[in-house]
């Protein structure tokens, strides 16, 4: 199942951009669907929401990304998997 795992940055004296930017470039490291993940998200989408949203096509490797993340980066940036349900297509009633 789709997983999104959201970056996001606490207080600091660092540059918060900065620091998301490393987190989000851990992706770099899980080959190609990791380069995926990271598609659309820049340091200008970051400081307008405040966060990165990286949808991976598992909840394995968002928890490797996740892990990644821990050992790699500042204290400050935590980050949070949430899965994406499937879209449930609705039937469309027949004209009368």
């Amino acid at each position: 199942m789709r997983t999104a795992v959201y970056i996001t940055v606490g207080k600091t004296n660092r540059n918060p951009v900065a620091l998301a930017d490393l987190a989000r470039r851990q992706a770099n490291y899980l080959g190609p669907q990791g380069f995926r993940a990271m598609r659309d998200q820049t340091d200008e989408s970051f400081e307008e929401r405040g966060y990165h949203r990286l949808v991976f096509s598992s909840g394995e490797l968002a928890a490797r990304f996740q892990e990644r993340v821990e050992e790699n980066c500042d204290p400050a940036v935590s980050t949070e998997a949430r899965r994406i349900k499937p879209k449930v297509k609705k039937l469309k009633s027949p004209k009368r």
